[in-house]
């Protein structure tokens, strides 16, 4: 099971990457298939309108899929564009498309993404993601599979209980899977496991929309001492990845519809049994 895990989240992080921008990132319009987006400003009332058209190679056969393409094409501008953002007046397709428009007010935006990146609305690029403070997981040392599976628990125990407010899943260290020696799709086995731990958050946990949760989320687990990876946040889409030094790491990602519209993973990397 962690194999097919670790397999598909190595095929998400290939799936959103893009060309690199100039603060060393990947480019977020690139990584959303986006060549060269006109974005420009406009003032009304003393209010900063940003208009931008994007065209993406993305394919978008379904309205469904053209409205998904729009939230993103506005979270990247949200996140990045650097000048203040009253208002978002955006026209995406996919060059087979009928050209779809949309214009997102600030407070929608918030609500949509919740709030913006410390510096661009004050002319400053974006920074990266929270930095790890000295917390509870900022530097463990597992000795083994039981042990790391014990503090990613902890991790999951936390965000539920301390920062979503949720009875904590029932979750108790498993016995694991068994780890290669030759990586991924080896046959050698190395002697160490690890293991997977889902958990999921009915409809109805919050009354926000989840999506808006991911910024404080990277930033309470920064708190704890992860290091957070906000990459594919910046991307434009609704993931979030964490990681305990040595012992695991965490992914959240957000659906926009089902029982079970937020989901992390917890998993630990390879240790000698417990």
């Amino acid at each position: 099971m962690i194999k097919r895990f670790v397999l598909a989240a190595v095929l998400l992080v290939l799936a959103g990457c893009g060309g690199p921008a100039a603060d060393g990132r990947d480019d977020p319009w690139s990584a959303a298939g986006v060549d060269a987006p006109a974005i420009a400003e406009r003032q009304e009332n003393g209010r900063t309108v940003v208009v931008v058209s994007a065209t993406t190679t993305l394919p978008l056969p379904a309205e469904k899929n053209r409205t998904g393409f729009d939230r993103r094409a506005a979270k990247i501008v949200w996140r990045h564009h650097v000048g203040r953002v009253d208002a978002i007046d955006l026209t995406t397709d996919s060059g087979s498309s009928e050209p779809y428009r949309r214009t997102w007010e600030r407070p929608g935006l918030e609500a949509a993404f919740g709030p913006r990146p410390a510096g661009p609305d004050l002319g400053r690029a974006p920074e990266p993601g929270p930095a790890p403070s000295a917390g509870p997981f900022a530097d463990p040392h597992p000795a083994t599979a039981g042990d790391a599976a014990g503090i990613i628990i902890d991790v999951l125990h936390r965000t539920s209980r301390d920062h979503f407010g949720m009875a904590p899943a029932p979750l108790a260290p498993e016995d694991g899977d068994e780890c290669y020696e030759d990586g991924l799709f080896g046959d050698r086995p190395s002697g160490t496991v690890q293991s997977g731990y889902p958990v999921e958050f009915p409809a109805g946990f919050t009354t926000a929309d989840p999506e808006s949760l991911l910024p404080g989320l990277a930033e309470y687990w920064a708190s704890l001492g992860l290091r957070v990876d906000t990459g594919r946040l910046d991307d434009g889409l609704a993931d979030l990845t964490a990681t305990v030094p040595g012992t695991g790491g965490v992914a959240v990602t957000v659906r926009d519809s089902g029982e079970h519209p937020m989901n992390i993973h917890g998993y630990t990397v390879c240790l000698p049994p417990r």
